[in-house]
C-alpha cells in the first residue's frame, strides 16, 4: 500500500514536470518571433502547429492553416523548389530551400526556410523555421547591381582608376590605367608606386619620394595634384590626380582611391605658348618702347609747331610797331638832313628850327610808344616761350595768363571774325605751372578754330573761371561751334585720333590737353556736347599743385 502510494505519487510528479515542459514548449514556441510550424509525416506534412509570427508571415489565421499541406493552400510559387525541398527532407532527414511564398492577399515573401525530422511525444514531425529575406535580399541585388555598375564604369572609364595603400603598395588599377603605363594587372598589382608609375626625381630635379609618402598618410591634403609619372618604356608623362581617403570606423586611412587624366600633351602645349608668350611681350616691349619714343617725338614736334605759331604770331604783331618806328626814324632822317643843310647854307630861319623841334618831339614820342609796344609783345613772348618750353612752377594769375596766351594768338584770328570773351574774376592766383595750362588753353583754341568753327563765319569762344571753395578752381571752356558727335566723345582724348587726318590734323592736340590737366597740373577735364550746341570743356584744378617732378 506505501509502494504503491509513492508509485502513483511519482508517476504524478513525472506526469506534472511533463505537463511543465510542455507548457513551456508551448509558451517559447508561440511567442518566438521567429516563423516557426510543425507538420505532421503521416498526413503528407500538413501543418500541425503554427506560430504567430508564422501567421503574421503568411497572413493566414491559424485555423485555415491547421490540417493543411503547403499545396493545399497554394504556398509555393514554384512547386519543383517545394519537391526538392521535401526530398532532402525524407533523404537526410534535413532540408533547406529559398523560395517566393503567396501570402493570404495575394503578395509574395521570399523566404529561407529550413526543417528538420523530430520526435515529440513520440510522434514524429517536421518542424519548419521561415525567415523572411525579401528586403536582404533586395539590397544584396541593389549591391550586386551598383557593384557590376561600378565595375562596368571603372573599366570602360577613359581615365586612370588606382587604389592603393597607406604604405604605397598598388591594389588595384582599371584596364585603361594598365594599358597607359604598359602593365599588365599581375606585373603591377602589389607592387609600390614608386618606381613603378612613379619615378624617384621629377626632370626638374624635384624628389618625388616625399611627396607620395605625404599623399599616402595624408591624401586630404592632395585631393587635386598634378605630377610627374613615368610609363614602363621609360616615358615620361604629366597626370592630372584627385585623391580620395578612403576611412575605417575609427577614421583611419585605409585606402587611398585615384583617378588620373593625362595632361602630357597639354602641358607642351602650355610651355610651347609660355615660350611664344615670352617671345611675344619682348616684341610688345621692343614696340612699345619705338611707339613711346615716336609718341614723345609726335608730342616734341607738336610742342615746337605750337612754339613756332606762337614765333610767328609775335613777328607778324612786332611787324606793326616795329614798322612804324623805322618809318618815323626814316622821316626824322629826312628832316635832319634838311635842317643840316639849311646850317651849312647860312640861311637857316626860326620858323625852320621851331618846326625841326616839333617833328622831332612828335617822332620821338612816336618811336617811344611803338618801342614800348614792341617791348611789351617781347616781354609777353618771353613769358609765354618759357613757361611752354619748361616745367617751372611758379605763382601767376590766371586772368593775366589766359590774357596773355590770346596776344600770341592773335594772328589767328585775324583771318575770321571769330572772338573770345573771357570771365575771369581778378586776382585769382594759382601756385601751379603756368606753361602746360597756357598749352593747354592754346590746343583747345585751336581745336575750336580747326575743328568747331569749320563752316562756321563767326564763332564765339568763352572762357571763364570760378574758385571752388579754397584749394580748387574750375575753368569753363565752351564754343558755339558744330559740337563733337556723342559717338566719338570718349575718343577725343585718345593719342593720333582726329577726323582730318590726311588734312593736317595729327590727333594728338586733345591728348596733350588730356595729359597735360590730369598729370603736371593735377586736375581733371570732361568733355560735353549737346548735339548743335557747339562744345564744352570743364577743367577742375588745384590751386596749389602737388609737388611735380618734371
Amino acid at each position: 500500500m506505501i509502494v504503491r502510494n509513492e508509485l502513483s505519487a511519482n508517476v504524478e510528479a513525472m506526469a506534472a514536470a511533463v505537463n511543465a515542459r510542455e507548457q513551456e514548449f508551448e509558451t517559447i514556441f508561440d511567442a518566438s518571433p521567429v516563423a516557426i510550424g510543425l507538420l505532421a509525416p503521416e498526413a503528407g506534412h500538413a501543418f500541425a502547429r503554427a506560430n504567430q509570427a508564422l501567421v503574421a508571415l503568411l497572413g493566414y489565421p491559424t485555423e485555415e492553416m491547421l490540417g493543411k499541406t503547403a499545396a493545399e493552400i497554394g504556398l509555393w510559387r514554384n512547386p519543383e523548389i517545394r519537391k526538392r525541398f521535401f526530398e532532402a527532407l525524407h533523404r537526410d532527414g534535413f532540408g533547406e530551400a529559398e523560395g517566393w511564398l503567396r501570402r493570404r492577399d495575394g503578395s509574395e515573401v521570399l523566404a529561407a526556410i529550413t526543417a528538420r525530422s523530430v520526435v515529440i511525444d513520440g510522434r514524429q514531425y517536421t518542424i519548419i523555421i521561415a525567415r523572411d529575406i525579401t528586403e536582404i535580399k533586395w539590397v544584396e541585388k541593389k549591391r550586386l547591381e551598383r557593384e557590376h555598375k561600378y565595375r562596368e564604369l571603372v573599366e570602360s572609364a577613359n581615365s586612370i582608376i588606382l587604389r592603393w595603400s597607406p604604405h604605397g603598395e598598388i591594389t588595384f588599377m582599371n584596364e585603361f590605367g594598365l594599358k597607359f603605363f604598359g602593365y599588365s594587372e599581375e606585373e603591377l598589382v602589389g607592387r609600390h608606386v614608386m618606381d613603378t608609375i612613379v619615378p624617384p626625381g621629377e626632370t626638374t630635379g624635384k624628389d618625388l619620394r616625399p611627396l607620395m609618402e605625404e599623399i599616402c598618410h595624408h591624401p586630404e591634403r592632395f585631393e587635386l595634384n598634378i605630377n610627374e609619372n613615368i610609363l614602363r618604356n621609360g616615358e615620361r608623362v604629366w597626370i592630372t590626380w584627385t585623391n580620395k581617403a578612403v576611412l575605417d570606423d575609427c577614421g583611419q586611412v585605409i585606402e587611398v582611391f585615384s583617378i588620373g587624366s593625362d595632361i602630357t600633351e597639354q602641358r607642351r602645349n602650355e610651355a610651347e605658348l609660355q615660350r611664344y608668350r615670352e617671345h611675344l611681350e619682348e616684341l610688345v616691349a621692343e614696340r612699345t618702347a619705338e611707339l613711346r619714343q615716336a609718341m614723345d617725338q609726335l608730342v616734341q614736334s607738336e610742342k615746337l609747331a605750337a612754339l613756332g605759331s606762337l614765333v610767328a604770331g609775335v613777328a607778324h604783331e612786332l611787324n606793326t610797331p616795329l614798322g612804324n618806328a623805322r618809318m618815323v626814324a626814316s622821316s626824322l632822317g629826312e628832316h635832319l638832313l634838311e635842317f643840316a643843310a639849311a646850317v651849312e647854307s647860312g640861311r637857316l630861319h626860326r620858323s625852320q628850327v621851331d618846326a625841326f623841334l616839333k617833328r622831332g618831339r612828335e617822332a620821338v614820342d612816336l618811336l617811344e610808344r611803338n618801342t614800348a609796344r614792341a617791348a611789351d609783345l617781347i616781354d609777353h613772348f618771353k613769358q609765354v616761350a618759357v613757361d611752354q618750353t619748361s616745367m617751372r612752377r611758379r605763382r601767376f594769375d590766371l586772368r593775366q595768363t589766359v590774357e596773355e596766351v590770346l596776344v600770341t594768338l592773335r594772328p589767328q584770328f585775324k583771318r575770321a571774325a571769330h572772338r573770345v570773351e573771357l570771365t575771369l574774376p581778378p586776382d585769382l592766383a594759382l601756385d601751379s605751372y603756368p606753361g602746360p595750362l597756357e598749352q593747354v588753353i592754346a590746343n583747345l583754341i585751336s581745336n575750336s578754330l580747326t575743328h568747331g568753327f569749320e563752316s562756321i563765319a563767326a564763332g564765339v569762344i568763352r572762357i571763364a573761371a570760378a574758385p571752388i571753395g579754397t584749394t580748387h578752381v574750375q575753368i569753363d571752356y565752351t564754343d558755339n561751334g558744330v559740337g563733337i558727335p556723342e559717338m566719338i566723345q570718349k575718343r577725343i582724348f585718345d593719342p593720333f585720333f582726329t577726323t582730318r587726318m590726311g588734312s593736317g590734323g595729327s590727333g594728338l592736340g586733345l591728348y596733350i590737353v588730356y595729359n597735360l590737366v590730369t598729370g603736371v597740373l593735377g586736375g581733371s577735364i570732361q568733355v560735353h556736347s549737346p548735339p548743335g550746341h557747339g562744345v564744352a570743356f570743364t577743367l577742375t584744378l588745384p590751386r596749389t599743385v602737388v609737388d611735380h617732378s618734371p
